[in-house]
């Protein structure tokens, strides 16, 4: 066997092992968010709730989180002064 073909084979060798590692890694990461997610479904099923019955006095609520969540901020539209329109989130039902 080349010296080239012993070295490529190395590598794949190593490169299969990482990749492995990384699905490994994945897996454990989807499975946490997963058990995190459905701990505290409960409580965003709460605060959903509680919104709906008080529309008056959250009329905002689902502006004012958009806004002040960065990857949010990324989405909204801007006006000509760099400020973020985030009204029609209101329309979303």
């Amino acid at each position: 066997m080349s010296d080239t073909v012993k070295t490529n084979s190395l590598l794949e060798e190593i490169q299969n092992e990482l990749d492995a590692k990384y699905i490994e890694y994945a897996k454990k990461e989807f499975n946490l968010k997963l058990e995190h997610f459905n701990k505290i479904k409960p409580l965003c099923e709460k605060r959903d709730e509680f919104i709906k019955q008080n529309p008056d006095v959250l009329f905002d609520f689902w502006e004012k989180a958009f806004q002040n969540y960065d990857f949010g901020q990324e989405l909204l539209p801007s006006d000509l002064e760099n400020k973020y329109d985030s009204k029609w989130i209101k329309s979303l039902k």
